[in-house]
C-alpha cells in the first residue's frame, strides 16, 4: 500500500509540473498576442553634409573636372533610409558622381566667366520613405576670369592705303590695325587719326 502511495504522489507531482509548465506556456502566449504590431516610421530626412560650399573654378577646367565632395546620411533603414539625389536647377554644369564612399560633383560644360561668372546651386536628396522625406544643402560656384586670347569673327581684315606710296613705305600701322579689330569686335570706339 505503502508503494501505491509513492506511486500516487509522484504521479500527483508529475500532473502539477505539467499543468504548471502549460499554464506558463499559455500565459506567454497570451502576452505576446497582446502586443500590437510595431511598423518603422519615416521620420528622419536625409543629411547631405560637404567640408567646403563655396567653389571657385577657373575657366581653363575641363569637363569631367571633380569640383566638391559631399556625403549622405539618413538615420532611417530599410526603404525609409534609400534615396534619390536631383541638382536643382537642372540646367547647372554639374553632375554627381559616386566614385567610392563619398559622392563627388564634376563639371558636365567648360566654364566662361564673359558668359556667367558665378553659379548658385542645390544638391537635393529624396528618400523613398512614406511620406517621403528630403534634405539639400546649397553649393556656390564662382568663375575665375582668365585672359581669354581675341577671337576674330572676320576672315580677312582690308587695310586701304592712299597714293603715292613707295616702296618700304609703310601702308598701314600695326595700332590702327588693332584698333580697327577692336572696333569690329565691339570693344572699343574708333578714334579719328591724328597727323
Amino acid at each position: 500500500m505503502s508503494s501505491f502511495r509513492v506511486i500516487s504522489k509522484k504521479w500527483i507531482s508529475l500532473t502539477f509540473d505539467v499543468a504548471f509548465i502549460l499554464a506558463a506556456f499559455l500565459s506567454c502566449h497570451i502576452v505576446i498576442n497582446e502586443f500590437t504590431p510595431v511598423f518603422a516610421v519615416n521620420d528622419n530626412p536625409p543629411i547631405v553634409s560637404s567640408d567646403s560650399t563655396t567653389l571657385s573654378e577657373d575657366e581653363r577646367n575641363m569637363v569631367g573636372h571633380s569640383i566638391a565632395e559631399f556625403t549622405v546620411t539618413d538615420a532611417d533603414s530599410g526603404k525609409n533610409g534609400m534615396y534619390h539625389l536631383y541638382i536643382h536647377p537642372p540646367d547647372t554644369p554639374v553632375e554627381i558622381v559616386k566614385p567610392r564612399t563619398h559622392y563627388s560633383l564634376s563639371l558636365t560644360d567648360s566654364l566662361n566667366y564673359e558668359a556667367q561668372s558665378n553659379y548658385t546651386f542645390d544638391v537635393v536628396a529624396v528618400d523613398t520613405g512614406e511620406p517621403a522625406m528630403n534634405g539639400s544643402l546649397t553649393f556656390h560656384l564662382s568663375v575665375v576670369d582668365i585672359n581669354d586670347p581675341p577671337v576674330l569673327n572676320a576672315e580677312e581684315y582690308v587695310a586701304f592705303a592712299k597714293e603715292p606710296i613707295t616702296v618700304g613705305e609703310g601702308a598701314f600701322s600695326l595700332s590702327q590695325l588693332l584698333t580697327k579689330m577692336l572696333v569690329h569686335l565691339g570693344c572699343c570706339h574708333e578714334l579719328p587719326l591724328v597727323g
